[in-house]
């Protein structure tokens, strides 16, 4: 995987499948999406009974996803487990961020925001809020990527 990518998530699924026979399992919205973002499946611990000589195969998969290029509405990925298949809906997302912040009047203040709500550096990287109290007395809030 490159060095810019953004981890979207992890799902949770149970299957009798190998993480490897899962992961080619995987059907695609569209033959682009699979350049737009990449899949890691493993299996998860086996479990042994404690005090016992009794070990139990994990049938629980964690699949990965991660985000490399942007992500166009409506897409979504499949994974065929035997009979059943489970569509998880990928969220559209831009990578590159927001290129231009145009607002209606001049800001005078500038704040930045992690996804947790805490104040952080304007020159810190990831994803941010930045608050921006406008020469009016009004306050705007746009993402920023960096």
């Amino acid at each position: 995987m490159g060095e810019d990518y953004y981890p979207m998530g992890v799902v949770v699924a149970y299957s009798d499948m190998s993480a490897e026979d899962l992961l080619n399992s995987v059907e695609y919205s569209s033959e682009d999406l699979k350049e737009k973002i990449s899949l890691n499946v493993r299996a998860a611990d086996d479990y042994t009974v404690p005090g016992q000589s009794v070990t139990f195969p994990s049938v629980e998969r964690r699949i990965n996803v991660y985000v490399m290029d942007d992500v166009p509405t409506g897409s979504w990925i499949k994974l065929h487990n035997y009979n059943q298949t489970l569509t998880i809906n990928i969220p559209s997302y831009e990578f590159s961020g927001i290129g231009d912040i145009v607002a209606d009047g001049e800001a005078v203040a500038s704040e930045y925001f992690d996804l947790q709500g805490r104040k952080v550096a304007g020159e810190a990287k990831g994803i941010m809020i930045k608050k921006m109290t406008m020469a009016d007395g009004s306050v705007k809030a746009v993402k920023v990527v960096k």
